[in-house]
């Protein structure tokens, strides 16, 4: 009876995975070359960017796995971590936005004034399906760039 309940369980996130649109957020995967920031500049003509460097891949509690595949994938708590290229130009502050496969968003973070390049953000909620991770810095004439990657989250 367990282990029917278990093949159920795991049919039925297959379908939805499948079937349901994801809405709200597109990523731009990692084409960082035609990004436009939000304030409508390309990032290339910006004196700074941004790259998500992790969750790139699979991820179980926030340990990197050596399995590859088509999908970033976390199972449980992750760190998300990002590394800013700053060119005499301190970054103002930095935000990180998650959202869930409808668009709502689920996390908002700021980080005002940060010391180093690279920007720490836990995710320690547990979560299911598909997401949008998105890290925007800002410079103090609120010039900004960002990056965005799509993971499947499960815990």
């Amino acid at each position: 009876m367990k282990e029917k309940v278990v093949r159920i369980f795991i049919i039925i996130t297959m379908i939805i995975i499948a079937v349901v649109p994801v809405t709200g957020i597109d990523s731009l995967e990692l084409d960082n070359e035609n990004k436009l920031s939000p304030n409508g500049l390309p990032s290339s003509f910006q004196n700074f960017s941004v790259n998500i460097i992790k969750p790139i891949g699979f991820y179980f509690f926030d340990l990197k796995m050596p399995i590859k595949g088509a999908y970033n994938l976390v199972i449980g708590p992750i760190t998300i971590e990002a590394y800013c290229t700053i060119d005499e130009i301190p970054v103002d502050r930095a935000e990180f936005h998650i959202y869930n496969m409808f668009g709502k968003e689920v996390i908002n973070e700021t980080i005002y004034q940060p010391e180093k390049p690279t920007l720490y953000c836990l995710w320690p909620d547990i979560a299911f399906f598909k997401h949008t991770i998105e890290v925007i810095i800002f410079d103090d004439q609120n010039n900004s760039a960002y990056d965005r990657i799509n993971i499947w989250k499960f815990l």
